[in-house]
Formats: structure tokens, C-alpha cells, sequence
């Protein structure tokens, strides 16, 4: 097979959204318009003990009492990792944030250590 340069890779690339502390205040409207979600990574490593549920929003302001379009948890002292092949649409905004809790009728709360999350929306 030859080698072939694609443009579309360059594109993938640039809508790596890094967040290296994220928390339980919303990082609301992350790309500033509507988008589909594939995949992404959240490093819980340094919460030995507590696990971590990251909620994904369609809406460029949310509040914890706000339903989530995709719930995601990632176990204590590990890496989750997800992939959804075919894309979640979000087509309003994505908006996110990462909690201990999987409620949505309570506050939010924060992880005791850094959440690390990196997401490929497009």
C-alpha cells in the first residue's frame, strides 16, 4: 500500500479538547457550537480511591441538576477511556463536567486529586 497524506487527520488533531484539572463547574460550550463527540480519555490515577462520572450536556449552560445526554464513569486509580464510532451529536453546544456523583439532584462534587480529560469532538 502507498503512502498517502489526508487533510481529514489534521482535522481530528485540531479538535482535541485537554482539560488538565477539570471539576464539577461545567466547562460549558467547549467548542462554541454544535458537534459531535467520538471519543475521549479521562485520567483518574490519582484518586486511589474515588471514582469519577463525567456527564456530557447538549446546551451551553448547564447546572448538576441539568439531565446529561451521556453519563460516563471511570473507576478509582484508573484510565477510562470511550469511543463512539459513529459520533453523539450534540446539536446545541457540549458542555461537561466531571463529578463523584452520578445524582443529578444534589451538588456536585469535586474529586479529591486532578481529573485529567481529553476529548475528540469535531
Amino acid at each position: 500500500m502507498a503512502y498517502s497524506a489526508s487533510s481529514e487527520v489534521t482535522q481530528l488533531v485540531a479538535s482535541l479538547y485537554v482539560d488538565t484539572n477539570v471539576n464539577s463547574t461545567a466547562q460549558t460550550d467547549i467548542t462554541g457550537a454544535a458537534a459531535t463527540l467520538y471519543g475521549g480519555e479521562i485520567d483518574n490515577r490519582l484518586n486511589q480511591d474515588q471514582p469519577v462520572f463525567v456527564k456530557f450536556y447538549n446546551s451551553g449552560s448547564v447546572t448538576n441538576a441539568s439531565n446529561p445526554l451521556v453519563l460516563v464513569y471511570v473507576p478509582p486509580a484508573s484510565i477510562g477511556r470511550f469511543v463512539f464510532p459513529e459520533g453523539i451529536i450534540f446539536d446545541t453546544a457540549v458542555s461537561a463536567l466531571v463529578t463523584t456523583t452520578a445524582a443529578t439532584n444534589n451538588s456536585p462534587q469535586n474529586a479529591n486529586n486532578q481529573v485529567t480529560a481529553r476529548l475528540l469532538v469535531v
